[in-house]
């Protein structure tokens, strides 16, 4: 068996039940995912531990089917606090919501882009079930493996639906047109747009949803995915006028020229699970390249990079909103717009410093877009690890910190030589002190 899984098993036994397809496809439910049973649960009637749960299929079927590209695609909105996510967001994420009086394994989706994240944060309240979730924990999907995991619940659903008896139900009729949908390239890019954005199927603008769709062919697919959850319903009041803004609105950056690929990127091993790892190894390696050891990074040296003046880092208006953007030229991609959402110098450095990152990893495709903004992808925290060790390494932290939990005041003279701010390096040490993965949504 494969390292990384993702598997939904159905033990099948039937119920008199209205309607009968709830009733017909009644199952010992049991979810695995890379080792662990997520679907593990205290039986206060018998008083033992089970690894499944006694439900329907059909109503977790039918919820997997309707909320289908936003449970893969929709990452989590940048503003995310545990218990703070809105209802439309929980109601595409959350297993729970599959409703139908079952007492479902409290697990929450969360894809960042490259995989999915699943957490298992059981109520504090004590259920009147026989079914106690009283366990916590978390794993890391590739998401066609979680998508691949998926498919196959739906499809043995409907094949006991049609063992049954069942024809044409609710459940068969959605899946077939998820089904076509995923099978044209032009409908299956409007739908990841448009969950990237945060909307159910048929409710996102096709303005918004078109705009940005038109330019995943320059732009990049990834990229534009990037700024479309930047721009969600989950993020901004009117999507409308954000994509607007980023989209019509590079013709006033702040013209730039970038050209590093002497740079061995090849020789970077991407982990897809972890992306501060990578971004730490990224900006390790590029330091080497220019030699920069371990001193602090000065605003020449970083605009140098970009071949710009160090006066930009501190001044000027080149807003694009809510993120920070690279634009590169469409026939010299070497030459770039910038945009900076920042105006103090410690922002723009740090952001100056993503984009660096983020433009390292795609050296084979110079023209994808560089957008560096708030949210919760694996892009978006690979580049803060990028721009973190990058702007000051985690050796000198080491070097400079005697204890585990250091004097806040031990970061301020740091964060001045480093031109950082301190919560960033204070964060920074956090993250590569851990010896866990808990923070898996962090930086």
């Amino acid at each position: 068996m494969n390292r990384e899984y993702f598997h939904i098993h159905s033990d099948w036994t039937v119920l008199d039940e209205r309607p009968a397809e709830v009733g017909d496809t009644y199952a010992e439910l049991k979810i695995e995912i890379n080792g662990w049973t997520a679907s593990e649960n205290y039986d206060s009637y018998s008083k033992y531990m089970r690894d499944s749960a006694v439900v329907s299929a059909y109503p977790m079927a039918l919820w997997i089917a309707f909320y289908w590209w936003r449970i893969i695609y929709e990452p989590c909105p940048s503003k995310w606090k545990y218990g703070d996510l809105s209802f439309s967001w929980r109601s595409a994420h959350e297993l729970t919501s599959s409703g139908n009086g079952f007492i479902w394994p409290p697990l929450r989706f969360v894809p960042d882009g490259e995989r999915v994240l699943v957490f298992l944060h059981p109520s504090t309240m004590r259920s009147p079930s026989n079914a106690q979730y009283i366990k916590s924990g978390k794993a890391s999907v590739d998401r066609g493996i979680f998508e691949s995991g998926l498919n196959d619940f739906l499809a043995k659903t409907i094949d006991r639906l049609e063992l049954m008896g069942h024809k044409q139900t609710e459940l068969q009729n959605l899946w077939q047109e998820v089904q076509k949908e995923r099978c044209d390239p032009d409908a299956s890019l409007y739908r990841i747009i448009e969950a990237s954005l945060g909307y159910n199927p048929d409710e996102g603008p096709d303005g918004v949803i078109g705009n940005l769709a038109d330019k995943t062919e320059t732009a990049g697919f990834q990229p534009i995915l990037e700024i479309a959850a930047a721009c969600s319903v989950e993020t901004v009041e009117d999507p409308l006028a954000a994509v607007g803004g980023i989209i019509g609105g590079n013709a006033n950056g702040l013209p730039a020229i970038f050209d590093y690929g002497s740079f061995p990127s090849e020789e970077i091993t991407i982990n897809k699970d972890k992306p501060w790892e990578t971004g730490h190894a990224v900006a390790r390696h590029f330091r080497q390249h220019l030699n920069y050891g371990n001193s602090p990074i000065k605003n020449d040296q970083l605009a140098s990079l970009f071949c710009l003046q160090p006066k930009v880092l501190a001044e000027g208006d080149i807003s694009m909103g809510k993120m920070s953007l690279g634009v590169p030229d469409e026939s010299r991609p070497e030459r770039l717009k910038l945009y900076f959402h920042q105006k103090h110098q410690t922002g723009r450095r740090f952001y100056l410093a993503r984009i660096l990152g983020e433009r390292l990893i795609n050296l084979g495709q110079p023209s994808n877009w560089l957008p560096a903004t708030c949210g919760l992808t694996w892009h978006q925290k690979y580049q803060r690890a990028f721009a973190s060790e990058f702007l000051c390494p985690f050796r000198v932290l080491e070097e400079r910190m005697s204890t585990a939990i250091p004097d806040d005041a031990l970061f301020a003279p740091l964060a001045e030589q480093y031109l950082m701010e301190e919560h960033r390096l204070e964060n920074h040490w956090k993250r590569n002190i851990s010896d866990t993965d808990g923070g898996l949504l962090s930086l």
